[in-house]
């Protein structure tokens, strides 16, 4: 008799993919491909340091030889111990010190006790000693364990985010939503960069027809809104949207599963067959991202449909749930997460095998983070005419100041009052609408919030040209 560690995760779900209900439930002989979607809360999570190594995962196998049964087993390691997992049979405690186990119930001479867990320790080498029962005294000898791997903190929706708008999407392009239109009274949104505060979107769905500031002034949306945080505008379908965008991006690019020849995230078909009404049937999700652009622009066309952006929004949230879930990457060089559910699940998802794929090509990276460090860019473009974006960099949570001086030195616009802001690429655009043409200096001043002598300042020059 064996007692046996109990380690299930969700992910063994996969078994579970191999079955198929058409109807009757059959057995597949083929792993179904499974593939990834994102929720804006995960979205706007502050990105970890994916790829570091957190811990070690290990295994011993500890026979009793003693010649009879023992009412426990004290086992001690090398390293403190993050967590064990469940002894069939038998209860561990992990004791005060977290370097020994103390395990109870009853141990038969010749039964194997299966030890699995995670410890704080970078280093495989993991080794144990123990003593049955009372005894008292660690053996001398000590054991080395059956199996240990390294243990690496997994991505999160944040990373994911950082990711896709430093590797994948043009930084000048970024992504757009809505529809660019040299019309007076249609709007639209582009995002160039990551920043978690994108998301979550929490208020209603509808159209790009105002914009609320956090005092509640109401302005018409009109025009282009540049990297919009949530605080400045909230609207649930943008959100939604947003997030759809970015998973349709990540499978174009091969940063999440599946490969071809599975047909691609976005040329999935949306149908659901228990409502015929539904906007989104009938079309791929590329082409339900397309109509979003459109609704979100034309107010006056969609507008007068009672429900129509509540529905939409629904169905767009389905989508993003399907295959939501916990992050798994299967490598951190080049970046690729895995799938979590397959379209077989879904009877409002179907595939689509004749669809031609639209790979994205560009330079995989990796996500594990290279040192950052303080730095401002120049501005772009420059000279400029009346609006340009200035961009820096931060390698921590810093409290940042940015101003705009004249020739004279005397300060004439403040983008950044000691402003917290996260870690990593950073930019705003400022507006020289009602400045007169000539050279200009911005400065930047960071301070790190959690290490005062991590500090920093820099003064660029930029030119108006009116």
């Amino acid at each position: 008799m064996k007692h046996f560690v109990s380690g299930f995760r969700s992910d063994v779900a996969f078994l579970i993919r191999m079955f198929i209900c058409l109807g009757v439930v059959t057995i597949s002989l083929h792993a179904q491909p499974t593939y990834r979607t994102f929720n804006q809360n995960d979205l706007g999570t502050k990105k970890v340091a994916a790829g570091k190594i957190v811990g070690a995962k290990a295994t011993f196998q500890i026979i009793n030889i003693t010649g009879s049964s023992s009412a426990g087993l004290h086992v001690k390691f090398n390293a403190p111990i993050i967590s064990v997992d469940t002894i069939n049979g038998l209860t561990p405690a992990i004791n005060s010190n977290k370097k020994i186990l103390d395990i109870t119930g009853t141990i038969s001479s010749g039964d194997t006790v299966v030890i699995s867990g995670v410890f704080n320790k970078k280093s495989i080498n993991i080794t144990a000693t123990w003593y049955w029962g009372d005894a008292g005294a660690f053996q001398l000898d000590a054991t080395q364990a059956t199996v240990s791997m390294p243990v690496v903190l997994q991505p999160n929706g944040g990373n994911v985010l950082y990711y896709l708008y430093k590797e994948v999407i043009p930084k000048k392009i970024g992504l757009l939503i809505g529809v660019v239109s040299d019309k007076h009274a249609f709007g639209w949104v582009r995002y160039t960069t990551a920043n978690p505060k994108f998301f979550p979107h929490t208020d209603s769905a509808r159209c790009f027809d105002i914009i609320i500031s956090p005092r509640g002034v109401v302005k018409p949306f009109w025009g282009e809104l540049k990297n919009p945080l949530v605080t400045k505008y909230n609207n649930h379908l943008l959100g939604e949207v947003h997030a759809l965008n970015l998973a349709i991006i990540a499978n174009d690019a091969g940063v999440t599963m599946p490969d071809t020849p599975a047909t691609r995230l976005g040329d999935i078909i949306y149908f659901d067959s228990t409502n015929v009404n539904d906007p989104c049937n009938g079309r791929t999700l590329r082409q339900i991202t397309m109509l979003a652009d459109t609704v979100f622009t034309f107010c006056w066309i969609y507008s007068g449909i009672p429900g129509f952006y509540a529905h939409l929004d629904s169905s767009i949230s389905r989508i993003n749930r399907a295959f939501d879930g916990h992050y798994h990457a299967i490598a951190f060089t080049p970046f690729l997460l895995d799938g979590t559910h397959s379209l077989s699940e879904y009877s409002f998802l179907h595939d689509n095998p004749s669809a031609v794929p639209q790979l994205i090509s560009f330079s995989h990276g990796s996500i594990i983070d290279q040192p950052v460090q303080f730095a401002l860019q120049q501005n772009y473009p420059n000279p400029f005419n009346p609006t340009t974006t200035i961009m820096f960099s931060l390698p921590t949570e810093s409290f940042v100041t940015l101003k705009v001086y004249n020739i004279l030195g005397q300060e004439i616009a403040t983008l950044y009052d000691n402003q917290v802001l996260e870690d990593g690429d950073q930019s705003i655009a400022f507006n020289a609408l009602n400045f007169s043409s000539g050279v200009y200096f911005y400065k930047v001043t960071a301070q790190s919030t959690s290490d005062q002598t991590q500090h920093y300042t820099s003064v660029k020059r930029m030119i108006l040209l009116k």
